[in-house]
């Protein structure tokens, strides 16, 4: 049995987590920073080290972020050399992420878009998220959605998400709610809770799929068995009301199917898209 199965219905609510937006982005990329550890094979010079450090400095400061120390210690102990080839795009990434949490903007473009153009889709996500909230220049929905089509196109479901509400509201894009329905589902599959409280909203009004309060309920019921904070149980109760038993016993049915064939519901969301 998939261990959400149990929390179906009746898990009791989790307060929203206090950690920050991005945050396990951060531990990801410094673990895997010290992970890659490998002898230095080029030299970085304290001109262009420096600021570095210091951005990274201010980032880990920050409470609810110190997954970014272990980075800036390699950082700070490794002297004159410190990158290998293959420990550069790692390193890049945190030190552009340390740089974007501290309002320098400028210097995460500066790392982040090369990377974008080369096909990182972490690059590629945090590229769009910025011209969408206007960290870029001005407010650009167009090119936010060309990153995150990018993304998604490589298989990253949070792009898939933030792709979807610009179809839906939209921007930047023809609004085509047949459009955002995919991906949201594209990105449910993955086990996206987000995606799967979207896919609820669309089937409880009719938009981009035929309206169905059975699908909707169990979208609803799924989304809530993650620790999110969507107001998933909310409207999953709103949606019985409206239900016969027949029904919800058929949604509940389908959602515990479901949860047996695929992923777990995880967490790892959008950071605060402007549009929902």
């Amino acid at each position: 049995m998939h261990p959400a199965i149990a929390f179906l219905d009746f898990r009791p609510a989790k307060p929203p987590s206090p950690v920050r937006r991005g945050i396990l982005m951060s531990a990801i990329l410094a673990t895997a920073a010290l992970a890659m550890a490998a002898p230095a094979k080029t030299i970085e010079s304290p001109h262009t080290l420096t600021p570095k450090i210091e951005n990274l400095e201010r980032a880990a400061a920050r409470p609810g972020f110190a997954n970014l120390r272990p980075g800036l210690t390699q950082l700070q102990s490794s002297g004159p050399s410190v990158f290998s080839p293959r420990r550069a795009k790692l390193d890049d990434m945190s030190i552009a992420y340390g740089a974007y949490i501290s309002g320098d903007y400028i210097t995460a473009l500066r790392i982040i878009e090369p990377l974008a153009e080369k096909g990182d889709l972490r690059a590629q996500y945090i590229l769009g998220y910025m011209h969408e909230n206007g960290h870029v220049a001005n407010q650009d929905f167009a090119l936010a959605a060309k990153w995150y089509r990018m993304a998604a196109e490589q298989g990253d479901a949070i792009s898939e998400i933030s792709l979807g509400l610009l179809y839906e509201h939209g921007k930047g894009v023809a609004k085509d709610f047949a459009e955002a329905a995919k991906l949201y589902r594209s990105a449910a599959d993955r086990g996206s809770a987000r995606a799967h409280y979207r896919l609820g909203v669309m089937y409880r009004f009719g938009q981009g799929v035929p309206q169905d309060l059975v699908m909707a309920h169990v979208h609803f019921n799924i989304a809530a068995t993650g620790f999110t904070v969507l107001p998933a149980r909310v409207d999953r109760e709103s949606v019985a009301r409206d239900m016969t038993t027949v029904q919800l016993e058929l949604a509940r049915q389908i959602a515990r199917e479901w949860l047996t064939l695929h992923p777990p519901v995880f967490v790892r969301e959008p950071a605060g898209n402007i549009l929902e």
